[in-house]
């Protein structure tokens, strides 16, 4: 017969008592393993699973781009399609590992152990960082945290470099027909908005509010001026718009 330890006397007792024979003490119930969570949890899907999560939690919240991006995950993982089940414990995985932060190195080493091809390895990293920038916005939490799961993947920087450079690369030719970049750097961003990047967040939201009213379409037509202004300032507010998102996220205040 199967034992357990009490929990008060430390004396071995078997698993079916309620009560310790030893010192009388009631005996907390067993958890009971859900085995199909742990089969799903150690496999390379399941640790993908928890990584991905970590990554699209660690700026602070899952957005519902990034849900989405984790929805057709769960699909690609699942053998068919109507795998219900394995779908549902992907979505346990994120719930549980989202916010845990202290088993990344285990996470990586339990996936190395698995063998998988370099190629297949290139592809989890892309998209890790398909993920990271959604939003147009690699923000350092991400950029940290990934950099850190390649480390211990034991993956060359140079090919992790190799692989954010492909993806911008991707993106900047899909969206080549904005007449304004969303590719705007960190300190091009500060130079959009006029301010030094040293300034408070307060400051921030204080100068790039100040901006936006200047070139807001309806102040720029209450003054009666000529089209080709009203629409140069809507595009300047555009750009302000989003390098002010961008350093939003960038600085982690809201």
């Amino acid at each position: 017969m199967s034992k357990r330890t009490c929990g008060v006397c430390k004396n071995e007792v078997n698993t079916s008592d309620k009560f310790c024979i030893f010192c009388g003490s009631k005996l907390e119930p067993l958890k009971q393993v859900d085995e199909a969570y742990e089969e799903v949890f150690n496999s390379a899907e399941g640790i993908m699973v928890a990584l991905l999560a970590k990554v699209a939690k660690s700026d602070g919240n899952i957005s519902r781009d990034e849900a989405k991006f984790m929805g057709k995950v769960y699909d690609e993982f699942c053998k068919v399609k109507s795998d219900l089940k394995r779908r549902d414990i992907f979505k346990q995985i994120l719930a549980k590992e989202k916010s845990n932060l202290s088993n990344v190195a285990k996470l990586c080493e339990n996936f190395l152990s698995m063998n998988l091809s370099k190629a297949q390895n290139i592809t989890f990293v892309s998209m890790l960082v398909e993920l990271a920038y959604i939003g147009m916005v690699y923000s350092k939490e991400e950029e940290n945290l990934i950099v850190k799961i390649v480390h211990n993947l034991d993956m060359d920087f140079l090919e992790y470099k190799r692989i954010v450079d492909e993806h911008i690369s991707k993106e900047k030719s899909e969206n080549k027909s904005k007449e304004y970049s969303i590719y705007l750097s960190i300190d091009e961003c500060y130079v959009v908005l006029n301010i030094d990047k040293n300034v408070s967040d307060a400051e921030l939201k204080k100068s790039y509010r100040k901006l936006a009213r200047a070139y807001h379409s309806d102040i720029l037509k209450g003054k009666d001026l000529p089209t080709d202004i009203v629409e140069f300032g809507d595009e300047k507010l555009k750009s302000m718009n989003f390098a002010y998102e961008k350093l939003k996220k960038y600085r982690n205040f809201r």
